[in-house]
Formats: structure tokens, sequence, C-alpha cells
């Protein structure tokens, strides 16, 4: 699948935009099928047959066709999965009886293998649980009871769960050997509801709440939230809410603020540490003044980010241009190997090495996809952070600033002055 790359940028992100040859198309799949399905039978041949079950399940998905179930059944025999193997032929069955392609000495040979993976295979009733719950063996979900089939198994240990709304999960292990028709009870349990939560218990007062004002120094304006309350020597402390409060202190030439918590049925403590308020020094002319530099460290780091940002996307358009023109050579291949490939047989003693080829050039075009879009979003994200850089850089602000905006096939770069 290719990934399209859009070359403008603005001063964010730029995110990419599949078009429409992004999405996967029926014939592409085919071909990526009949890849998986050649070497699961290559490494058949090896002898490695768990890794060629997994090419066959990928070619499955890929394309789904009877003939790859049935060398997956067969695989899955020959590995001694006979359970799966039981599972793949069944489908295998039911799917070439349905396009009208199954061979009568082929049934025969699948009706067979299924009866012999029977004989290796437990069949395992399950009992006692509430339908709708989940049923997995091992891990793997295998449906809903009511289950319309016996669960089959391998011979060996497993260990059968079940989950349902409103039950606790149950599991049960079982040992099962061939042949063997078991029948498992496996029940679920209500779930209780959590008890609620006791009530706190209500806080105690003991005493009075509020603040004892702690201050040697008479004639001291007392604020608390904002509210005047006398001044100092105070006889008597203030009632108060519980919480936090803020108290202030003021006298010409000092001032003093302190933020004191008050808990119910106590007396919180404020002291008035008072600061002498020094007034500031009015600034020097302006013409006394050092001339301001716009061009700080800061924003020469922006510039430096700006740029590399530019040239990073420059680089992807560049990129995406030279791609754009690889796939469509692509796509003609890729049409002219499909017409060949429909008209049948016997084909071109060449046409193989085309196909290796042109599949050679798609990897190499998503692979300079990848390099575009990385290239795309390092580019927009330097920009920003170049942008952001020489705006906030300290000093006067500058009379020409940078401007990136879309363009008709790419971006404008330029500066605004202004006079």
């Amino acid at each position: 699948m290719r990934i399209a790359i859009l070359p403008p940028m603005v001063l964010a992100m730029v995110l990419a935009t599949p078009t429409a040859h992004a999405q996967i198309s029926a014939a592409d799949a085919k071909v990526l099928a009949r890849e998986h399905y050649d070497k699961a039978q290559a490494l058949v041949k090896q002898n490695k047959l768990d890794e060629a079950i997994d090419e066959y399940r990928r070619a499955y998905e890929l394309s789904p066709h009877f003939s790859v179930l049935y060398s997956l059944g067969n695989t899955y025999s020959a590995a001694g999965r006979s359970a799966l193997a039981i599972d793949a032929f069944e489908r295998y069955l039911r799917d070439a009886a349905a396009a009208g392609k199954l061979d009568p000495a082929r049934k025969r040979e699948v009706e067979k293998a299924i009866a012999a993976a029977k004989e290796r295979t437990a069949s395992v009733t399950l009992v006692g649980l509430p339908d709708g719950a989940d049923v997995a063996v091992d891990g793997a979900t295998v449906g809903k009871t009511p289950l319309p089939t016996p669960l089959r198994l391998d011979p060996g240990n497993h260990m059968i769960t079940a989950t349902h709304d409103g039950y606790v999960p149950g599991e049960a292990p079982v040992q099962v050997a061939a042949k063997e028709t078991p029948k498992i009870e496996l029940r679920l349990q209500r779930a209780e509801p959590s008890p609620p939560l006791p009530a706190p218990p209500a806080p105690t007062v003991i005493g009075p709440t509020g603040v004892m004002i702690d201050c040697k120094t008479p004639g001291v304006a007392l604020w608390i939230d904002g509210e005047p309350h006398g001044a100092t020597p105070l006889a008597a402390p203030i009632e108060l809410p519980p919480g936090l409060h803020r108290v202030r202190f003021e006298k010409p030439g000092f001032r003093g603020e302190v933020t004191i918590p008050v808990e119910a049925g106590k007396l919180a403590v404020a002291s008035c540490g008072l600061i002498v308020i020094s007034t500031p020094a009015p600034p020097p002319d302006h013409d006394q003044r050092a001339p301001a530099r716009w061009l700080t460290s800061q924003r020469v780091a922006g510039l430096a980010l700006g740029g590399l940002g530019l040239a990073a996307g420059i680089a992807a358009a560049s990129i995406y241009g030279f791609n754009d023109g690889r796939y469509k050579s692509y796509k003609s291949e890729f049409g002219a190997l499909d017409a060949i490939y429909g008209a049948g047989p016997p084909y071109d003693a060449g046409i193989y090495q085309r196909q290796s080829d042109n599949d050679a050039l798609m990897r190499s075009i998503q692979s300079l996809d990848k390099v575009s879009l990385g290239l795309t979003i390092a580019g927009g994200t330097l920009l920003a952070t170049g942008v952001v850089l020489v705006a906030t850089g300290g000093g006067p602000a500058p009379s020409a600033m940078p401007v990136v905006q879309p363009a008709r096939g790419g971006m404008l770069v330029g500066y605004s002055q202004s006079f």
C-alpha cells in the first residue's frame, strides 16, 4: 500500500492524506496472498510447519479461498493440531460446495481425513453455563453458550474459561485423551454488588473557630479575605469559617500578608511580619537606555530551525514527485501483468521476472514514501518551532517576520515588512 504525501506545509505539522490508490485493491490482495501461499508451500517442504501455518493464514485473510483451507487443514494435521485441522477441513467442504467446485474424489479424501483427525481428539461437552456466556479454550475464544457442537480438543492439558456480565469469571482445567467424550461442569457465581461505603462521621466542634492576631505593633490595619477588621491591638480573636484565609497587615511604609488554614473548633494564629515597602526608582530616559537587539540568540536558533524545516519540506516534495512517476510505472506494469495472468497459461518465460521486478519497485516506492512522510513531519515541526522561537525571542518586536503559506503546487516563503 502506498502513502501519498502532500508537499505544501503550514506552521503546524502536516498530516499525510491517502489518495485513491492508497487503498489495497482486490488484485493487489490476490498478488500478496499468492506470495504468502507460495512461501507457506516452501516452508512445508522444509518441515517448518508452524511458520507455514502462519503464512497460510495470512494468505487466507488477504484473499479467502477454499483451496487455502485444504492446504491449511493438511498442515495442521501434520503438525499434530488435529482439532484445528477438523475445523479447516469442514470449512473447506462447505465453501468448495457453495462455489460448485467440490470434486467427489477430493470430498472423499477430506472426509476420510476428518474422520482420522476425530480419532485423535477428544469431544468435550460443557454443562452448567448460562446462555450468552463467552467460552475460551487456552485463551482463544470459541463462541457463546449454548455451543452448537462439543469442543474438539487435542490430547493433553487445557484451560476452559467462561465470562458473563453479572457473573464472576469461572475456569475449569481439563486433561483429555484421544477419543474421550467427557462432560465438564462449569458454573458461574453471580457477582454480588459492593456494599456502600459508610458515611464519614460528622466533625466534632470543640471550641471557637477563627484566628488570633499576634502583632506587637499598634495601629496596624487588618484585612481578612479583602474585608477590613479594625487595627491592632485586638482584644479578642476573630471568628472565621473553616478553610484557608488571607490575612493582610498594612501601616504607612510597611506591609505584610499571610495565608492561614482554619480548622473547625480551633484558633489559628496569624503574626504580622511587616516589611518595608520600597519605592522603585524611575526608569532612565529613553535616550539613556542601551539599544535593545532584535537578533537574540533565541531568534538565531529559531531562524536556523526554520531553515532546516524548509529544507526538509523541499526534500519531501522532491521525493514525492520522483516517487509519483515511479508509481505510475508500477501501475502500468501491474495492469499489463494482470492482463497476461487473466488470459491464462502458457506464460512467457520472462513474465515471472517482470513480476518480481515490479514487486521490488513497489517495495522501493513504499520505503521512499516513509522517508517523505518523515521529512514532511520533521520539516513542519522544525518550521513551527523556529517561528515560535523567533516570535518569542525577546527584545523589540521584529519589523520583518517570516511568512509561510500554502500556494499552488507547494508553499510560499517570504517576509512581512511593516513601515
